[in-house]
């Protein structure tokens, strides 16, 4: 167990699989439930443990919002102004970072493309879409419904791109199914 512990602590990501963590072992390999409780043991509140499939399990670590902004937050302080600003950016960076990283969501089944609008942003951060909601809707004049497409594809890719392993938007997997569809048609 020592052998995953070191692999988790050094390593950049902060999302495995079971399966990966696995094949970190050396010479005896423990069974999936001593591992999964092992790791409970250790990271206590730190560790989130989703089975999406039967041999599908992930372990996410989280490096929760509190502690992101607590972490030397105050002893760190820019005298600068500019220097303070991108310092309160990065922390939002980290906090929204850290909700896509923790949230789950499903990539086995979708739902077909007829009913794939219904609940679009239910797999985006909410701190993510909120940001993006206040970046790109503050102040607009006209038709705000223009917008929230935008605020949503914009999601979708920081997502898809944070996230490659363990994320596949529904909303572009049903649009590229749609127009695949319609190319055959033709």
């Amino acid at each position: 167990m020592a052998e995953i512990f070191n692999y988790i602590e050094n390593h950049d990501d902060s999302q495995f699989t079971l399966k990966e963590l696995r094949n970190v072992l050396t010479g005896y390999v423990s069974d999936d439930k001593t591992i999964i409780t092992r790791l409970q043991q250790k990271y206590l509140t730190d560790v989130i443990i989703t089975t999406k499939v039967k041999d599908l399990t992930i372990i996410f670590f989280r490096d929760t919002q509190v502690n992101i902004l607590s972490k030397d937050w105050y002893d760190n302080k820019k005298g600068d102004s500019e220097k303070e600003r991108l310092r309160i950016v990065e922390a939002a960076a980290a906090i929204i970072r850290e909700d896509i990283r923790s949230s789950v969501v499903e990539t086995q089944s979708y739902s077909p493309p007829s009913k794939m609008l219904i609940k679009k942003n239910q797999e985006i951060a909410k701190s993510l879409l909120h940001f993006l909601q206040k970046i790109i809707m503050k102040n607009r004049k006209g038709k705000i419904a223009n917008s929230k497409p935008k605020c949503t594809s914009i999601s979708l890719a920081i997502m898809a791109a944070l996230r490659e392993r363990s994320f596949s938007s529904q909303l572009l997997l049903s649009l590229s199914v749609f127009l695949y569809d319609m190319d055959l048609k033709d």
